[in-house]
C-alpha cells in the first residue's frame, strides 16, 4: 500500500494543475453534439480559471515563477499538503457558483458539468460547495490512470487485514462507548473513568484563533495536564452475532469513524465547532439484472464503467433531492479490471499487483449475456441535509424502486423487463460536505487535536472531502502519532 501511494504521489507531483485529460476532453460526461460555440468558450474559460488558480496567478498580484518556487501545489492530495495563504482562504469562503459567475462562466451546460462533478464527489451543489474545493476537484487530478478491481477497495482491505493476521482483527464488533481513564488512588495505583463533565471542559478549553493569548496559553496548559493524567480508555463493543457486550482496556484509541457520531460514543464529547461538520445524504440502489442492458436508442455502444444520464428527466420530482448521478455495471468493471492489469499497472507496478491482487489473472472476461448488477447512486443535494434526512425517513422501498427504474429507463428501455430485484441502501450521512469556509476554517483545524492525549482521530471527513487518499493520510498520521507516543519511535514511511 505504501509503494502504491508513493507512486501515486510521484505521478501527481510530476503533473501540472488542471491538465487532466478529462478536463481537456469532457465528452465523457458532456454530450458533444449539444456543445454550442458559447458552451465551448465557457469550457475554455473554466480550463483557464482552474489553471490560474493552480498556478497562483491573477490580477497581476501573483507571479508564476514565485508560485513554482514554493515547490508545493496549491491544490494537493492530501489536502493539507496544499499551499494555504490569503488567496486560498478567500477562495474557500466563496461558493462554487459565485466563483463561476466571477469568472464569467454562465453556460447552463458547463455549470451543469461542474455541478455534476461536485455532486458526484462531494454530494453538494454549486451554492453549497467551497470554491476552493471545486477548483481542487479539477486542479488536483492530473492523471487518468486507474486502479480497479471487481470487488472495489475490498481487495486492498483483504491484503491489509491478512498482513495483520485474523487474531488481531475483530469484525462484527460494534463499538458503542469509549471512556478515557486516568490514574487514581494512592500513588496512582488505580484508574477512574474521566467523567463527561471533565471531557466537555477539556474540549471547550481549546483556544480558537480569536482567543486572547493568555486564554489560549491557559487552555493549552490545562489540556496538557489532562493528557498526562489520561492513561488509556475503556472500549465497549457489541458482538453483532452473539449479542455479547465486551469491554477492553486500551492504551490508546484511534477513532476512524465519521466525527458526527463521536458525541454518541464518547460521553461529554460535544465541541461547539462540531456543528460545522455537515454530511451529504446519498442513496445507492443495486438492480439485479438477467443480463446487461442494451445500449440506449441511437447510442450504438454498450454502457460504460460509470455511466451518466445528461440532464435526464428521470423519476425525481422537484423537492426530492435531485436526479440520479450515474450508475455502474459490474460486467463492465470486471472487464476494465482485466484491462487495468494488462496496462499501466502491469508496466509500472507489476510486482505490487502480484503481491496485493494475485487473483487478477484468474478473472475471466464477462460473457456479456449473463446476470449483472447495475448500481445506481445519487446525492440529495437539492435539499438541506437535515430536511433530506427527514424526507428519507418517510420514503418506502417501493418509492425508490419506482424512481430508480424510471430514471434508468431514460437510457435503457428494457430495464424493467431485465430487473429481478432492487436493493436500496439509504446513507443519511454518506460523506462530509466541503461547504464554503470549511476547508480552511477553524473547525477542521481543531478536529485533529487528540482527546486527552488518548483518543486520536482518523477519517477522511477531517479533510473536508471524502477521498480514499485522505483516509489513508489520516490513518497514517494517527498510527504514527500513537507509535511515537507509546514507543518513542515511528515506522514513518515519509508519505504524509
Amino acid at each position: 500500500a505504501s509503494a502504491l501511494l508513493r507512486a501515486s504521489a510521484a505521478a501527481a507531483q510530476a503533473a501540472k494543475p488542471g491538465q487532466g485529460a478529462w478536463l481537456r476532453t469532457p465528452e465523457g460526461v458532456l454530450p458533444a453534439h449539444l456543445v454550442t460555440p458559447a458552451d465551448a468558450r465557457d469550457l475554455a474559460r473554466l480550463r483557464a480559471a482552474v489553471r490560474r488558480e493552480g498556478d497562483g496567478l491573477g490580477g497581476g498580484d501573483y507571479e508564476l515563477e514565485a508560485a513554482r518556487a514554493l515547490r508545493r501545489s496549491r491544490f494537493a492530495i492530501p489536502i493539507d499538503h496544499s499551499v494555504v495563504d490569503a488567496r486560498a482562504v478567500a477562495l474557500d469562503a466563496m461558493s462554487a457558483g459565485a466563483w463561476l459567475s466571477r469568472e464569467g462562466i454562465e453556460s447552463p451546460l458547463v455549470r451543469w458539468f461542474v455541478e455534476y462533478s461536485l455532486r458526484d464527489d462531494y454530494g453538494t451543489g454549486l451554492e453549497d460547495t467551497s470554491a476552493w474545493a471545486a477548483v481542487h476537484y479539477f486542479a488536483a487530478r492530473d492523471t487518468d490512470a486507474r486502479l480497479e478491481a471487481p470487488d472495489g477497495n475490498g481487495w486492498l482491505v483483504k491484503h491489509l487485514t491478512s498482513a495483520l493476521g485474523a487474531s488481531r482483527v475483530r469484525t462484527g464488533s460494534l463499538v458503542f462507548r469509549v471512556q478515557p481513564v486516568r490514574a487514581s488512588g494512592p500513588g496512582g495505583s488505580g484508574e477512574e473513568v474521566v467523567g463527561a463533565d471533565s471531557i466537555a471542559a477539556a474540549v471547550s478549553a481549546r483556544g480558537g484563533p480569536g482567543a486572547a493569548a493568555g486564554e489560549a496559553a491557559s487552555a493549552g496548559q490545562g489540556q496538557a495536564a489532562d493528557a498526562r493524567a489520561a492513561s488509556g480508555a475503556l472500549v465497549s463493543y457489541l458482538d453483532t452475532a452473539t449479542g455479547q457486550v465486551t469491554t477492553i482496556r486500551a492504551r490508546r484509541v484511534i477513532y476512524a469513524a465519521p466525527r458526527f457520531g463521536a458525541k454518541h460514543v464518547i460521553p461529554g464529547y460535544a465541541p461547539d465547532w462540531l456543528g460545522n461538520f455537515t454530511y451529504a445524504p446519498w442513496v445507492v440502489a443495486s438492480v439485479h439484472l438477467r443480463r446487461p442492458p442494451r445500449a440506449g436508442k441511437g447510442e450504438g455502444r454498450a454502457p460504460a464503467c460509470d455511466s451518466v444520464i445528461y440532464n435526464g428527466p428521470g423519476g425525481a420530482a422537484a423537492g426530492e433531492g435531485g436526479g440520479a448521478l450515474g450508475y455502474t455495471l459490474t460486467a463492465v468493471q470486471q472487464a476494465r479490471a482485466v484491462t487495468a492489469q494488462q496496462g499501466w499497472l502491469s508496466r509500472g507496478l507489476g510486482a505490487l499487483r502480484s503481491l496485493l491482487w494475485p487473483q487478477a489473472s484468474a478473472i475471466p472476461s464477462p460473457a456479456g449475456e449473463g446476470p449483472a448488477v447495475l448500481t445506481y447512486y445519487t446525492a440529495l443535494s437539492e435539499l438541506a441535509p437535515p430536511d433530506a434526512r427527514q424526507w428519507l425517513l418517510r420514503q418506502p422501498w417501493s418509492y425508490w424502486r419506482d424512481r430508480v427504474l424510471a430514471e434508468l429507463e431514460v437510457a435503457h428501455a428494457d430495464i424493467r423487463a431485465l430487473a429481478l430485484r432492487v436493493d436500496v441502501m439509504v446513507l443519511a450521512h454518506a460523506m462530509v460536505r466541503p461547504s464554503p469556509g470549511f476547508i480552511w476554517g477553524d473547525a477542521r483545524r481543531r478536529a485533529r487535536e487528540p482527546l486527552l492525549g488518548v483518543v486520536h482521530w482518523a477519517h477522511s471527513d477531517m479533510s473536508g472531502v471524502s477521498l480514499v487518499e485522505e483516509a489513508f493520510a489520516w490513518g497514517s498520521r494517527a498510527a504514527e502519532a500513537v507509535l511515537l507516543d507509546l514507543t518513542g519511535s515511528t515506522a514513518r514511511a515519509g508519505l504524509f
